[in-house]
């Protein structure tokens, strides 16, 4: 496999990737995770936000992630290095007691966990297509959100 195809760029681009089977996602480092900018861009348009992390702090991106996931609406994956632990998955579920998918805590573990994440439920959830008697299942954008604030 040639890695030509994908070369590494200078800048500050944040990629959105677009499937019709995996839903939309995004790919961050650990220190563009950071920054409330990237949040704010990437809100209500991605189902899915991946996080590639090398960070000794894990209870600082326990902490982000559960805060995040109710600001961009949807999935947050945080990958940490084994030697660290600290990776987690994160779904913006209305009930809190779901939306900690999946936890690694603990230093030198190697693990490969496969998870299933609400996908097509959260874009059916960001495009009002769930029935109309239906609640919600995750948490939402309030619609006049933006135009209380900016008008």
């Amino acid at each position: 496999m040639s890695y030509d195809n994908y070369p590494n760029r200078e800048g500050n681009r944040i990629y959105l990737f677009k499937s019709s089977e995996l839903g939309n996602w995004a790919i961050l480092i650990c220190y563009d995770y950071l920054h409330l900018p990237f949040q704010v861009l990437l809100q209500s348009k991605i189902q899915t936000l991946f996080v590639i992390a090398y960070n000794t702090d894990i209870n600082y991106y326990l902490s982000l992630s559960d805060s995040l996931h109710q600001i961009l609406f949807c999935n947050i994956v945080v990958c940490n290095i084994g030697n660290i632990g600290g990776s987690h998955p994160y779904s913006s579920f209305r009930e809190q007691n779901k939306r900690n998918v999946y936890q690694v805590i603990g230093n030198q573990i190697d693990a490969a966990v496969t998870i299933e994440l609400p996908i097509k439920s959260i874009y059916d959830d960001q495009n009002n297509l769930r029935p109309p008697d239906a609640k919600p299942t995750f948490i939402q954008k309030s619609p006049d959100l933006w135009k209380k604030i900016f008008v």
